[in-house]
Protein backbone atom coordinates (compact mmCIF):
# COMPACT_ATOMS: atom_id res chain seq x y z
CA UNK A 1 0.00 0.00 0.00
CA UNK A 2 2.81 2.38 0.83
CA UNK A 3 4.19 2.18 -2.75
CA UNK A 4 0.74 2.84 -4.16
CA UNK A 5 0.36 6.03 -2.05
CA UNK A 6 3.80 7.27 -3.11
CA UNK A 7 2.95 6.56 -6.75
CA UNK A 8 -0.34 8.45 -6.44
CA UNK A 9 1.35 11.40 -4.70
CA UNK A 10 4.04 11.60 -7.40
CA UNK A 11 1.37 11.36 -10.11
CA UNK A 12 -0.58 14.25 -8.58
CA UNK A 13 2.58 16.37 -8.35
CA UNK A 14 3.39 15.63 -12.02
CA UNK A 15 -0.15 16.54 -13.08
CA UNK A 16 -0.04 19.80 -11.08
CA UNK A 17 3.36 20.74 -12.56
CA UNK A 18 2.13 20.04 -16.09
CA UNK A 19 -0.99 22.14 -15.52
CA UNK A 20 1.12 25.01 -14.17
CA UNK A 21 3.40 24.92 -17.23
CA UNK A 22 0.53 24.88 -19.71
CA UNK A 23 -1.37 27.64 -17.88
CA UNK A 24 1.37 30.22 -18.55
CA UNK A 25 0.00 33.21 -20.49
CA UNK A 26 1.29 33.82 -23.99
CA UNK A 27 4.18 36.30 -24.15
CA UNK A 28 3.00 39.89 -24.51
CA UNK A 29 4.12 42.04 -27.43
CA UNK A 30 6.41 44.95 -26.71
CA UNK A 31 4.47 48.22 -26.64
CA UNK A 32 6.54 51.26 -27.60
CA UNK A 33 5.78 54.71 -28.90
CA UNK A 34 6.91 55.37 -32.48
CA UNK A 35 9.90 57.54 -31.63
CA UNK A 36 11.14 55.16 -28.93
CA UNK A 37 10.74 52.12 -31.22
CA UNK A 38 12.75 53.93 -33.90
CA UNK A 39 15.50 55.18 -31.56
CA UNK A 40 16.21 51.70 -30.18
CA UNK A 41 16.28 50.17 -33.65
CA UNK A 42 13.08 48.12 -33.53
CA UNK A 43 11.43 49.78 -36.54
CA UNK A 44 12.50 51.19 -39.88
CA UNK A 45 10.60 54.25 -41.10
CA UNK A 46 9.92 55.36 -44.66
CA UNK A 47 8.49 58.86 -45.05
CA UNK A 48 6.77 59.67 -48.35
CA UNK A 49 5.54 63.19 -49.06
CA UNK A 50 1.94 63.64 -50.24
CA UNK A 51 -0.32 66.55 -51.14
CA UNK A 52 2.56 68.98 -51.71
CA UNK A 53 3.97 68.36 -48.24
CA UNK A 54 0.75 68.62 -46.26
CA UNK A 55 0.64 64.90 -45.53
CA UNK A 56 3.12 62.07 -45.09
CA UNK A 57 2.74 58.36 -45.60
CA UNK A 58 4.75 56.77 -42.79
CA UNK A 59 5.62 53.13 -43.49
CA UNK A 60 6.54 51.42 -40.21
CA UNK A 61 8.48 48.16 -40.62
CA UNK A 62 9.15 45.85 -37.68
CA UNK A 63 12.85 44.90 -37.99
CA UNK A 64 12.95 43.11 -34.61
CA UNK A 65 12.40 39.41 -34.01
CA UNK A 66 9.33 39.92 -31.83
CA UNK A 67 5.81 41.25 -32.20
CA UNK A 68 5.55 45.00 -31.57
CA UNK A 69 2.68 47.29 -30.73
CA UNK A 70 3.64 50.79 -31.83
CA UNK A 71 1.72 53.81 -30.59
CA UNK A 72 1.63 57.23 -32.18
CA UNK A 73 0.69 59.78 -29.58
CA UNK A 74 -1.75 62.60 -30.20
CA UNK A 75 0.17 65.77 -31.02
CA UNK A 76 3.53 66.36 -32.66
CA UNK A 77 6.32 63.77 -32.90
CA UNK A 78 9.62 65.14 -34.22
CA UNK A 79 12.52 63.20 -35.72
CA UNK A 80 15.82 65.07 -36.10
CA UNK A 81 18.24 63.75 -38.72
CA UNK A 82 21.53 65.29 -39.89
CA UNK A 83 20.02 66.45 -43.17
CA UNK A 84 16.37 67.01 -42.24
CA UNK A 85 13.89 67.39 -39.40
CA UNK A 86 10.54 65.68 -39.82
CA UNK A 87 7.55 66.51 -37.63
CA UNK A 88 4.38 64.41 -37.67
CA UNK A 89 1.04 65.66 -36.38
CA UNK A 90 -1.53 63.14 -35.18
CA UNK A 91 -5.04 64.29 -34.23
CA UNK A 92 -5.63 61.16 -32.07
CA UNK A 93 -3.62 58.38 -30.44
CA UNK A 94 -3.05 55.60 -32.97
CA UNK A 95 -1.87 52.02 -32.46
CA UNK A 96 -0.22 49.70 -34.97
CA UNK A 97 0.38 46.00 -34.28
CA UNK A 98 3.26 44.47 -36.25
CA UNK A 99 4.55 40.92 -36.48
CA UNK A 100 8.30 40.50 -37.16
CA UNK A 101 9.33 41.58 -40.69
CA UNK A 102 5.87 43.07 -41.38
CA UNK A 103 4.98 46.69 -42.10
CA UNK A 104 2.03 49.03 -42.13
CA UNK A 105 1.60 52.47 -43.65
CA UNK A 106 -0.25 55.24 -41.86
CA UNK A 107 -0.95 58.72 -43.25
CA UNK A 108 -0.33 61.70 -40.95
CA UNK A 109 -0.15 65.46 -41.29
CA UNK A 110 3.28 66.97 -41.66
CA UNK A 111 4.06 69.81 -39.27
CA UNK A 112 6.81 72.42 -39.25
CA UNK A 113 9.35 73.21 -41.94
CA UNK A 114 11.19 72.05 -43.99
CA UNK A 115 8.83 69.38 -45.29
CA UNK A 116 9.06 66.38 -47.56
CA UNK A 117 6.99 67.56 -50.52
CA UNK A 118 7.54 64.53 -52.74
CA UNK A 119 9.72 61.47 -52.87
CA UNK A 120 10.64 59.17 -50.02
CA UNK A 121 13.20 58.94 -47.24
CA UNK A 122 13.94 55.65 -45.42
CA UNK A 123 15.74 55.69 -42.07
CA UNK A 124 16.83 53.02 -39.61
CA UNK A 125 18.82 53.03 -36.38
CA UNK A 126 21.15 50.26 -35.26
CA UNK A 127 19.41 48.01 -32.69
CA UNK A 128 20.39 48.55 -29.07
Amino acid sequence: MNRFRRFMALSLVAIAATAALTAQPAPQANTLDLKQAFEIGRVELTFTGKQLGEMLDVKITNVSKEKLIVTIKKGITTFVFPSKTISLLSDTNKTVSLEPAKNMTITLRQSGYPRINSGSMTVRMQPQ
